[in-house]
Order: C-alpha cells, then sequence, then structure tokens
C-alpha cells in the first residue's frame, strides 16, 4: 500500500501509522505520549482548519507541521 504523511489524508478513512519522520527526540517524546507511534491505528476525522484524528479513545487535533511528519497507510479496516 502507498505511503502518504497525515498532512494529505482523507477525512473519514482509517490509516495504520508507518514512520514519526523526525529526529528530534522532543517531538519523538511528544508524539508517543499521545499514542502516535509506528503501527498505531488511526482515523481521521476532520482535515480543515485543523487534522483531528481519534486514536484508541482520544481525539488529537494536530497542525499541519506536525502532520507532514507522520507517514500512514490505508489501513484494512476502511
Amino acid at each position: 500500500m502507498e505511503e502518504i504523511t497525515l498532512k494529505n489524508a482523507k477525512k473519514n478513512n482509517q490509516y495504520q501509522i508507518t514512520k514519526i519522520n523526525t529526529k528530534d527526540n522532543t517531538k519523538i517524546r511528544k508524539l508517543s505520549a499521545l499514542g502516535l507511534i509506528n503501527g498505531s491505528s488511526i482515523e481521521v476525522i476532520l482535515t480543515y482548519p485543523s487534522i483531528v484524528i481519534i486514536v484508541g479513545f482520544s481525539q488529537i487535533a494536530l497542525d499541519e507541521n506536525i502532520a507532514s511528519l507522520i507517514s500512514i497507510k490505508k489501513s484494512n479496516k476502511s
């Protein structure tokens, strides 16, 4: 399956995180604390004005800069 960044995801679709594209340990720790790690399943529920996703039982809003660091692929559950 084709990988895209979360910034380019379509709403109402489910994806799986494949990679966090940063070497900034602070960002990696913050994203990990939110449950955004390799292999996590997410659902995109809003793409404008910010990207809102569901991870587990949490809704998280991300700006485009952070969303562009997260590589995803479409989940088989979509």
